[in-house]
């Protein structure tokens, strides 16, 4: 649509535009349906633009950050079934992993058809209703949240299990403090996205506004980011803590092992600031 499309208008000699009007955050009217008893009617509500505009903008960069996660998801697991060797392809570890990348896969694809779908609609998100969801609508809300617990379920026991095969070699006493520090993190971090998962699904099925799990919904990432941050805090100290050993013992050559454990400790800052950050959220 260019200038040639629009044609000027004679506006009332009583208009007045205001003082300091800004067009792209000018209200506009639009008809909303109302249910009183057993009629309906249509009546009119004011929206934003600035609202249209903010839709415009989260879905953007939903569908970036999904985008994003496929692709990254994809080319992991192709890597991990490519250059795993063929001895230990058999290990429970690599089906965690390999079923992990997989699920995830499905789960970024299933939140890349949801932002396609009626539950990405403009006019449900600038006004408090919905237009008539299909049954293909419905599934993909469903399956989001059953494939989003069981990611969650195959990469707790992944890292649990990692941390296991990690402290094999730490005195009992410590091995006992770690796995039984980061597995009640991983429980309870499980524990609240299961709830957040149960409540949001119910919710949406029984057609309740979902804000009041907006505080809930924050804790699930404030619980996961703990949680990752504690694993990483694991892995980090027993491979520093073995680099030490090999010094000991003359042996400095350990490159590959030096440059993970450098970089491990860089890519913590990242956990441990996304915890401020979800800690400054408006929910709290």
């Amino acid at each position: 649509m260019g200038p040639d499309d629009f044609h000027a208008v004679d506006l009332p000699s009583n208009f007045q535009v205001p003082p300091g009007f800004e067009p792209w955050t000018q209200n506009f009217t639009l008809i909303v349906p109302v249910v009183m008893g057993d009629e309906s009617k249509w009546a009119v509500t004011t929206v934003n633009m600035a609202d249209v505009n903010y839709w415009s903008v989260n879905t953007a960069r939903l569908a970036t950050s999904n985008g994003v996660g496929l692709g990254v998801s994809i080319m992991l697991l192709v890597v991990l079934v490519l250059l795993t060797k063929a001895e230990k392809r058999k290990s429970f570890i690599f089906y965690l992993n390999t079923a992990s990348l997989f699920t995830n896969t499905i789960r970024c694809l299933l939140l890349a058809m949801y932002l396609s779908s009626t539950w990405n609609d403009p006019y449900s998100d600038v006004t408090p209703y919905s237009p008539p969801l299909t049954n293909a609508d419905w599934a993909i809300y469903v399956l989001i949240n059953v494939f989003s617990l069981i990611v969650a379920i195959l990469v707790y026991a992944s890292l649990s299990l990692q941390v296991w095969i990690v402290c094999v070699t730490t005195p009992p006493l410590h091995r006992t403090i770690i796995m039984g520090a980061t597995t009640t993190v991983a429980c309870a971090a499980f524990g609240v996205k299961f709830a957040f998962v149960y409540l949001n699904t119910k919710y949406a099925l029984d057609n309740v506004d979902p804000d009041s799990l907006a505080e809930l919904n924050g804790m699930t990432y404030i619980m996961q980011t703990i949680s990752i941050w504690l694993f990483s805090c694991v892995f980090t100290w027993k491979l520093g803590h073995a680099i030490l050993q090999r010094r000991r013992l003359n042996m400095p050559r350990f490159g590959p092992m030096q440059i993970v454990f450098i970089m491990g400790c860089q890519t913590m800052s990242i956990p441990g600031s996304s915890l401020f950050a979800t800690l400054n959220t408006e929910i709290y």
